[in-house]
């Protein structure tokens, strides 16, 4: 863990950087307690399909080898979300109540080869662009810490693909080019012993904490381990013990905070015998049959690991399989549905205390023939301590900031945007608007004046994390507070830009009187304006035509609220940096190209328009927008406006940017 020290106007706090957020504990498909215990199980028949008809009577339940009686039992059916479309771009987060199934995918990088890296990162990106959908909240986090702030939970897909496209093969791991050794003396030749030993004990440690850490997650939680296998064997007699052990506590600790793992070996289907690559030339053929074996071998041992972790945690093992796509599907559908079993110890307390702190072994069998189960082989008896020592505003500040879901207290809503100055400083603004109605005032003072205290906290994440902190007292009128009720109000958050490049925006807000919070977030590609190639600002959009001479509507709505109706002008825009200009007119080459999108479907395509440089305007930061009108037939709800900027006069240069609105 990785603290680094803020100021939020007063006193400092700490911000965590790297761990995945655990709020409040939620849905578990497992609770222990020294009263009940509960495990899921997922039952399918032999063409792999969930079985979802059985009664209590078809389930027997042993612990430690003692059979126990099933007091509760249930079918749990998380079904369909509710929305089908999946959003381009992320919107705002989800409730907490909204999540369906929360997955976190555990990359392996320390120890995986060029091409398992490789194939991996497609893998991924189809999964985000294909198999993922709404309430599901995901994490992509690499075993280097490579991805730093990248491996949050986020339904953002822009934020993923990120994350993926962060993920490379290490130098400094053990990984070799080639996902299958070679044989014979030109081979790679294998890494140092030690090193492998204690990178795979540092991944079973990785996922042992990661597990742990989704605790108190909502939804029907998972991990995939993407690897290349974690041998058990083929080790020094202390070294075995060591991998045993940590193995154990790895499946321990995902039984704790109900998470089933699922490994996927990305290294695909294995051929033992010689390939093009091999040196064999000097092999005669009993040792080059002695060679291809122990390479198959050593191949089978690898995916020991993968199989125990899967098996002890009620998930599946992908090995020895192309399409990873369909593993990841497997893995996903094993989350739709599953078996509710629970029983009580019956035990007297000396004897329950005695049990705390103890591995204790889990069996279920199902009477009916030809049905197979998968459930949790076991957990540690604990339990909950209900005293919990109440958090500080602080705290409940940077616990609503690090939250993957959006609280129930104040609704925000956020509006990014970027500055960049002739002294090349580029500054990241933030829009921020709160509605009122959720705040909480105090009683008028002598003035008549009624007071709300607030903290807020922006954070952007991108390589590492730079957070700045502002306390802000809302003073009004008692008769002014219907009209901030209806309309809420605006707050500018500025922070410098150190470097270009992508970034997750989360801005966080505490009502310091009610002790409510409300978090936003976005993701944002910062452009590297140093190269002098072409680059837009976010955009920006109001109510009302901007057009020069064009009457403004009397209730003009700020940029930060993005909220229109119908039949009536609203417009938008964006500044345009390091433009090419054209030597015959004198005039940006640059086009604009507006679209409208609802989920992951264009509803409009507007004409490329041409960017003009009136006079007196800088050329290096050029403004330039549009007006639209959405008549009563477009449907009413959440779109994005997707702005494309386009330069003929450059090969391939495309630029986009967006924002999300609102349509009443």
């Amino acid at each position: 863990m990785i603290f680094r020290a803020i100021r939020t106007g007063r006193s400092p706090v700490a911000v965590l950087l790297l761990a995945p957020a655990v709020i409040a504990w939620q849905q578990a498909p497992l609770r222990v307690s020294v009263t009940l215990v509960q495990v899921d199980a997922v039952v399918t028949g032999r063409d792999g399909r969930h079985v979802e008809d059985l009664t209590r009577n078809d389930f027997e339940l042993f612990e430690d080898g003692r059979k126990r009686e099933i007091t509760h039992f249930s079918y749990v059916r998380l079904g369909e979300a509710a929305d089908p479309a999946r959003a381009a771009y992320g919107g705002a987060p989800p409730r907490r109540e909204q999540v369906r199934r929360t997955l976190a995918i555990v990359v392996d990088d320390l120890r995986m080869s060029w091409d398992s890296v490789h194939r991996t990162r497609e893998t991924l990106d189809r999964f985000i662009d294909r198999q993922m959908a709404p309430g599901d909240v995901v994490a992509i986090i690499s075993t280097s810490g490579g991805l730093g702030a990248f491996s949050r939970f986020t339904t953002d897909r822009q934020a993923l693909h990120a994350a993926v496209n962060r993920l490379r093969f290490r130098l400094d791991g053990v990984g070799q080019t080639d996902s299958v050794e070679t044989l014979g003396a030109g081979g790679e030749g294998v890494p140092d012993g030690v090193k492998q030993r204690r990178f795979a004990l540092g991944v079973l440690a990785a996922v042992r904490y990661i597990a742990e850490g989704m605790r108190d997650l909502p939804g029907r939680k998972s991990l995939v381990l993407f690897s290349d296998g974690l041998s058990m064997s083929k080790l020094p007699k202390k070294a075995e013990g060591l991998a045993t052990q940590e193995m154990r506590r790895a499946s321990d600790g995902a039984n704790r905070a109900a998470v089933v793992i699922h490994a996927i070996d990305p290294r695909g289907l294995f051929v033992i015998r010689p390939q093009a690559k091999d040196d064999v030339g000097q092999l005669d053929p009993t040792e080059l049959y002695e060679a291809a074996a122990e390479r198959g071998v050593k191949h089978l041992d690898q995916q020991v690991g993968l199989d125990f972790l899967a098996y002890e945690t009620g998930g599946t093992a992908i090995a020895n399989f192309n399409d990873f796509n369909a593993g990841l599907e497997r893995a996903l559908a094993d989350q739709d549905g599953y078996y509710l079993l629970g029983f009580q110890p019956g035990e007297g307390d000396s004897q329950r205390i005695s049990r705390e702190g103890k591995y204790h072994r889990l069996t279920v069998r199902v009477k009916r023939p030809g049905l197979h189960v998968r459930y949790r082989k076991g957990y540690m008896g604990e339990t909950p301590d209900p005293r919990e020592a109440p958090m500080s505003n602080a705290e409940r500040l940077l616990a609503a900031l690090d939250s993957p879901f959006a609280p129930a207290g104040l609704a925000l809503r956020l509006t990014p945007d970027v500055e960049h100055t002739a002294k090349d400083r580029t500054a990241l603004r933030v829009l921020l608007h709160i509605a009122g109605q959720s705040l909480e005032f105090g009683p008028p003072d002598a003035e008549g004046f009624r007071t709300a205290k607030l903290m807020m906290l922006l954070a952007t994440e991108g390589e590492g994390r730079d957070s700045v902190g502002r306390s802000q007292t809302v003073r009004v009128k008692a008769e002014a507070l219907e009209r901030l009720a209806r309309g809420g109000f605006v707050y500018t958050l500025e922070q410098p830009i150190k470097r270009p490049g992508p970034y997750q925006v989360r801005v966080a807000v505490l009502d310091e009187l009610s002790g409510r919070t409300g978090m936003a977030s976005r993701f944002l590609e910062i452009p590297d304006f140093s190269k002098g190639g072409l680059a837009i600002s976010p955009v920006m959009m109001g109510d009302g035509d901007w057009r020069s001479g064009a009457a403004r509507p009397e209730a003009d709505l700020s940029p930060a609220i993005r909220v229109f109706g119908f039949d009536r002008p609203f417009s938008w825009g964006v500044t345009v940096f390091n433009a090419r200009f054209d030597p015959s007119t004198g005039q940006p080459s640059v086009q604009l190209q507006p679209r409208l999108m609802q989920g992951d479907k264009v509803v409009w395509q507007g004409k490329r328009v041409p960017v003009a440089l009136a006079a007196g305007m800088d050329p290096a930061r050029i403004p330039a927008g549009g007006v639209l009108t959405l008549g009563d037939r477009t449907p009413a709800g959440e779109y994005v406006l997707e702005v494309e900027a386009v330069d003929p006069a450059a090969k391939a240069r495309r630029i986009v940017q967006w924002t999300t609105f609102e349509l009443r």
